[in-house]
């Protein structure tokens, strides 16, 4: 992944950290917040494991 758009992505999963605190402190967990929990959890998998060589066929 190049690292630009894996700055990107950090930028974003910060965003969404702070938005899914604020709606836990509003709302409480529920499943909209659950739902934002695991968006954050996949989304840092990808980046964390992306492999970007391309296959030789």
């Amino acid at each position: 992944m190049d690292k630009k758009l894996e700055n990107h992505l950090e930028t974003h999963l910060k965003k969404l950290e702070i938005a899914y605190r604020k709606i836990l402190e509003t709302q409480g967990y529920d499943k909209e917040t659950e739902k934002i929990r695991i968006l954050q959890e996949m989304i840092k998998e990808q980046t964390r494991n992306e492999n970007t060589m391309h296959t030789t066929r």
